[in-house]
């Protein structure tokens, strides 16, 4: 029997609105079109008419999934399954909704009575081992993916979604396998490329020796990805249109990264230039006595150390009478902060949101200066970065690394943090804000949780040196800081922080402590503890628990340092060469208590030792920082020096674009 033709359809519903198979077919139609807003129109007057009927929740479910709504995909193919429940394809789209809202047990079950009933089924087998793998399943993850993999069946898109997977759950060498698995079915897959590029960089290095290796390979695959986009225009605009990060490891290795970054930089910002949605040049605006327009992009207006250090403290001191100020959330994820991060602004818009609509809709802000806290972290911020958006583009030092981009103009640091040489680590024009560069309060801190010695499992006496940072913070050239410190300090507990997001990482680090330890004959067990991921109330309760902090060496803490201190824990740290390895000494110096700045290693062990063994010594450091925290809270003479600089900058801009117009 003949479906009706599409006029036909139209003639029949002319007649008869309500009549459910011309709306259901007409519906089907369109979505196969890429219709989908109309297509939903009919197909929910459908679901109205005959709401016992499964083919229209199915096309909906079709629909909100084309559209990237996965609540409401969720939602329409949950009942369709109701109304199907042996209908594979209906259960692998529900499953693929639940994974996409990262409701991953209830995908791999919905996934698993879907390879049920099609076992043959490679791409629901395949989106069933993503889902294993997203649980932490590994084996069972793999048990999936293999049969796959044997028969040849997957594709280089379903090999790369895995890479990636593997990627996120820090599994680098797995997640370069399949890399390389897609690069092997299709040359020409650019975003597994890219991928396989920034998976080189170790999250966790096993060694001096590694980190050598790994930043040449980095090198060297940067290197022919700056010659396949200088070859081939079509690399550039496929990169643009992805989701892709920039490489997030390289400045955990502890040297220069400012070659390597410019390298990257300029590649990155030819990828982006050609997104379709690229603007032009902005020229500068007039000035007619109006604000200055700031713009600020970041994806984390929420509890997030971005938003402690430094975004928080500035929009708190910024005139509102000399800017209006823009924000722009690019991540979904909203808490209290959130709220009160978007009343701060004159416009705030929240993402997760199309590129194209975010470059629409900073443009039509006509921005005088856009500033980025951080880039690196965030995908999106980073894609944004590289785009001329605004006259003016600054970034900070949320993640404390030069861009490299040629869209950046200056990078927003702390004068405190900063040695003499400092411009030389960056490609954007350095600019040294007073002191440290932020205005820290402590409100967060009344939202602590108690935490006892034995809720830890540690015996009274134990010396608790909390080294909280990171786990990518610990260069392999410093592990044996923590053996020496114990041979004299024999009750000594490090309590480190274990990531999930680095199961790769974490092992490695076990066994570099093993072999430390092992060097200077102790048992690292003894004296070793990992805490599972803390809540911020938790995490402020062992701070205020602990005896000393001590501070990794070559990438200091700093949110973590200003909390500690504001309960009075005693700090030891060792400045480095970059900024990043600087944030505790400068703390240090604007508390005006410098006990704990080490001059080498040595001297580091030294200051930790004597800590560890005098409980009077600790007392007499705290009461020192205790009498001087104050010093660290709500300085504004940064702010005002930052308020300074944006209406600097822009008059600047403005000068130089009328010179070079005359």
């Amino acid at each position: 029997m003949h479906q009706p033709t599409e006029g036909a359809l139209r003639r029949i519903l002319v007649q008869d609105p309500s009549d459910f198979a011309a709306l259901n077919n007409s519906g089907a139609v369109l979505l196969s079109r890429g219709a989908v807003t109309d297509a939903a129109l009919l197909l929910s007057r459908a679901v109205a008419v005959a709401p016992l009927r499964a083919e229209p929740w199915a096309c909906l479910a079709n629909v909100a999934a084309r559209v990237s709504n996965w609540s409401g995909a969720v939602a329409a193919a949950r009942r369709a399954a109701i109304l199907l429940p042996a209908d594979p394809d209906v259960h692998a789209l529900l499953g693929e909704a639940w994974a996409a809202i990262e409701r991953f047990g209830d995908a791999a079950r919905t996934l698993r009575h879907a390879v049920a009933l099609a076992p043959d089924n490679d791409t629901v087998r395949w989106r069933l081992g993503l889902a294993l793998l997203e649980e932490n399943r590994l084996a069972e993850a793999m048990a999936q993916l293999v049969p796959t993999l044997v028969s040849g069946a997957a594709s280089s898109t379903l090999l790369e979604q895995a890479g990636i997977a593997f990627y996120n759950k820090g599994l680098m060498q797995q997640a370069q396998d399949f890399f390389d698995l897609a690069l092997g079915t299709d040359p020409t897959h650019v975003t597994a490329a890219w991928y396989k590029m920034t998976s080189l960089l170790p999250q966790v290095a096993r060694s001096q020796d590694e980190i050598d290796r790994q930043r040449a390979a980095y090198g060297a695959a940067l290197g022919d990805m700056e010659r396949l986009c200088a070859e081939n225009p079509d690399v550039a605009a496929t990169l643009a249109r992805a989701p892709l990060p920039l490489p997030f490891y390289l400045p955990y290795q502890g040297q220069l990264d400012r070659d390597l970054q410019q390298r990257l930089g300029r590649l990155w910002c030819r990828v982006m230039a050609s997104h379709p949605a690229a603007p032009t040049y902005l020229k500068p605006r007039p000035r007619r006595h109006r604000k200055t327009r700031i713009g600020i992009v970041s994806g984390f207006f929420r509890l997030h150390s971005n938003w402690k250090i430094p975004i928080k403290g500035w929009l708190d001191g910024l005139d509102r009478q000399r800017f209006a100020l823009f924000g722009y959330y690019t991540d979904g994820r909203i808490d209290d902060h959130t709220g009160a991060a978007a009343k701060q602004f004159d416009r705030f818009v929240q993402g997760p949101l199309d590129l194209s609509e975010w470059i629409a809709r900073i443009v039509a802000d006509r921005l005088d200066l856009l500033l980025f806290p951080e880039i690196g972290m965030d995908p999106t911020t980073g894609r944004l970065a590289g785009l001329r958006l605004a006259p003016v583009q600054c970034a900070s030092w949320g993640h404390p690394q030069t861009s490299g981009m040629p869209t950046i103009d200056y990078f927003l640091s702390s004068d405190l943090m900063e040695g003499d040489n400092a411009q030389a680590h960056y490609s954007e024009e350095l600019v040294r804000l007073p002191n440290l560069s932020l205005c820290y309060h402590p409100d967060h801190l009344a939202e602590i949780e108690s935490v006892e010695r034995g809720d830890l499992g540690l015996a009274d006496d134990a010396v608790l040196y909390w080294c909280c940072q990171n786990l990518s913070k610990y260069l392999p050239r410093h592990d044996d800081v923590f053996p020496r410190i114990a041979q004299q300090v024999p009750e000594a507990k490090f309590l480190f922080l274990d990531d999930p997001a680095k199961r790769e990482g974490n092992g490695v680090f076990r066994a570099r402590l093993h072999d430390a330890f092992a060097r200077h004959g102790l048992d690292w067990r003894r004296h070793c503890l990992f805490l599972p991921r803390l809540s911020q109330p938790r995490f402020l309760g062992v701070t205020r628990l602990a005896d000393v902090f001590l501070d990794a060496i070559g990438w200091s803490g700093c949110n973590s340092v200003l909390d500690a201190l504001a309960f009075g824990l005693p700090v030891v740290t060792l400045p480095g060469a970059f900024m990043r390895g600087r944030h505790a000494a400068a703390i240090l110096r604007q508390l005006g208590f410098t006990d704990g700045i080490a001059m080498d290693e040595p001297d580091y062990v030294d200051r930790a030792v004597r800590l560890g063994q005098s409980p009077a010594l600790r007392r007499d450091w705290r009461d020192h920082i205790a009498q001087r925290r104050e010093r660290l809270f709500g300085d504004a003479a940064p702010v005002r020096a930052l308020a300074d600089f944006f209406e600097h900058a822009v008059t600047l801009a403005r000068q130089d674009w009328l010179a070079d117009a005359g």
